[in-house]
């Protein structure tokens, strides 16, 4: 079975431009005039968290997965 290497830095990257797009929308949620947009940048904020806790679940995954058949080849 061919292994296809993960790009951890990639993924790296990835989490950090989630974190970059909440920071975003938050800000604009408090420049927000109106409450109902305000809201609505809220919760893309929150939204893109959850893209980056996800991110790190997979980087995990992707560890542990590693470790496992660097174990099974030795």
């Amino acid at each position: 079975m061919e292994h296809l290497p993960m790009l951890p830095d990639r993924l790296v990257g990835n989490r950090q431009y989630c974190l970059d797009k909440a920071a975003e929308c938050d800000r604009k949620a408090a420049e927000a005039p109106d409450p109902y947009a305000a809201k609505a940048f809220k919760s893309l904020a929150a939204r893109w968290r959850v893209a980056a806790a996800t991110r790190d679940f997979n980087r995990q995954v992707e560890d542990i997965l590693r470790r496992l058949r660097e174990t099974s080849s030795s």
